[in-house]
């Protein structure tokens, strides 16, 4: 079938060290597509209490894919009703974690 999708491994992530509540907060991040078949098909999230973790979710189609790396930048979008910190995590190659905060008011 030569169809698959998997989450993006991180290279830098990146937020405003302060955001404010109800408004859209741009989080930067890098993230690497390992070949030529595959396509950036959007964020999907996991939170626990106060931590966001960030999964760039990568689509890889065909069966015959060029091995040519390529880094993605891209803004995943915060929106919290709830001063206080958040946290934010993605996953790097050897499955260890990017992490960043923001300060909401």
């Amino acid at each position: 079938d030569c169809e698959s999708m998997e989450v993006g491994v991180a290279e830098t992530l990146s937020s405003p060290s302060t955001g404010n509540l109800n408004q859209d907060i741009p989080i930067s991040t890098r993230f690497i597509i390992s070949n030529g078949c595959g396509s950036f098909s959007g964020f999907t999230t996991q939170t626990s209490g106060d931590t966001t973790a960030i999964k760039p979710m990568i689509t890889y189609k065909g069966c015959v894919c060029t091995q040519a790396l390529t880094y993605v930048d891209s803004n995943y979008t915060f929106r919290t009703q709830t001063a206080g910190r958040y946290y934010f995590k993605m996953l790097q190659y050897g499955q260890q974690y990017l992490l960043d905060s923001i300060d909401v008011n």
